[in-house]
């Protein structure tokens, strides 16, 4: 099935504008035509959906940028592309104006689908890599709401990602959601880039070195992440009351 590609207004894409968390050096290029935030080492990028979730959900978009399926990390304005079984159209430039619209209605709209359309779940990562059919423990309810379930954290390493594991690291971006993991991790934790798609989080005890996970993060991301999926090779590192994560150096 071919979706039908044409420009469409921002009244009709409005309920369907999510954002992306990618890193900012790897895609410098396609992010000058592209309208974006910086944060720290990332930039927070925009899309649409081609389509509503849950109506033809696997289709195949004309004109696709990423025709093996992956997301094309090169170059992204303005294309539009099928991954993770959706059909998206990259926000650029040239689309933002002619909607004669701001990077602050992009973010704002963004700000209220993603968590919706994208739920959030943090699952033990031993629990990911033995059973992937476990359901995790759900943050943030179909309705934007948080919800937590306490059992069985401890102080091992978790996966925070959202319910389609598809750009699963923008979870961060959530609003409360950051404060809401602090309750199981004793109030402090660092965050490792995995990929695009995911965060590990683990609890900051007094013996955690942040260079050594540097070190691992950097190791990974050289050995086990393809190269248009890394997100970035830093450490981050959020605790109770901060507004939102900040950058270990």
């Amino acid at each position: 099935m071919q979706y039908e590609t044409q420009r469409e207004s921002f009244e009709e894409v409005r309920d369907r504008i999510c954002y992306r968390l990618v890193g900012y050096e790897r895609n410098r290029k396609s992010l000058e035509r592209q309208p974006h935030i910086r944060k720290a080492d990332l930039a927070i990028t925009f899309h649409y959906l081609l389509n509503p979730l849950g109506k033809n959900k696997t289709v195949t978009a004309a004109n696709s940028g990423a025709g093996n399926g992956r997301y094309p990390g090169g170059g992204y304005a303005e294309d539009c592309f099928t991954d993770g079984g959706f059909a998206c159209r990259n926000i650029g430039d040239r689309l933002l104006e002619s909607w004669g619209k701001s990077i602050t209605d992009l973010y704002q709209a963004a700000m209220r689908n993603t968590p919706v359309l994208f739920p959030a779940f943090i699952r033990p990562i031993e629990r990911m890599l033995c059973d992937l059919g476990y359901p995790g423990a759900e943050i943030f309810a179909e309705d934007g709401t948080i919800m937590m379930d306490r059992k069985n954290f401890g102080n091992g390493l978790y996966v925070l990602t959202n319910g389609h594991s598809w750009f699963g690291a923008s979870c961060v971006l959530y609003p409360g959601l950051l404060e809401a993991a602090a309750g199981l991790f004793g109030g402090r934790y660092f965050l490792l880039p995995s990929s695009v798609h995911e965060m590990l989080l683990l609890k900051a005890d007094a013996g955690t070195c942040a260079a050594d996970l540097k070190t691992i993060v950097e190791a990974v991301n050289r050995e086990e992440v393809g190269e248009d999926e890394i997100l970035s090779d830093s450490v981050y590192f959020y605790r109770t009351g901060y507004e939102s994560f900040i950058r270990i150096d």
